[in-house]
């Protein structure tokens, strides 16, 4: 992926789908049409990068990039002429994830088993 730091490797790139559910600026709600990057019922799509720091650089934390959302899978998840954005920082870790959602799991599981 073009634009990743030299310092940084994507441990995991993901298609975004999501919706947003109402938009206010200065007061005013926002149609989708106003906003431009979603569609009908603020649907949209992206691409997001989770960054971490290659071998053992201190103090450095890992990071996000994404690229420009947009109201369609065509126009979202394409990189080549919507390429990925400039990282910006985040303070958790790849391990601190796995594990969450590890715990997430077995959560699931055991309330499942209590049903």
């Amino acid at each position: 992926l073009e634009g990743v730091p030299g310092d940084m490797q994507v441990r995991c790139c993901m298609k975004v789908d999501r919706w947003y559910t109402r938009t206010v600026i200065d007061g005013e709600e926002l149609s989708p049409e106003d906003l431009g990057f979603v569609g009908p019922g603020y649907q949209c799509f992206s691409v997001h990068a989770w960054l971490e720091p290659v071998g053992d650089i201190a103090g450095r934390d890992g990071a996000f990039m994404e690229n420009r959302p947009g109201p369609t899978m065509e126009m979202g998840w394409e990189l080549v002429e919507n390429a990925l954005a400039e990282p910006w920082a985040r303070s958790l870790k790849w391990h601190d994830l796995v594990r969450l959602r590890e715990e997430t799991a077995a959560k699931s599981r055991t309330h499942l088993q209590q049903q």
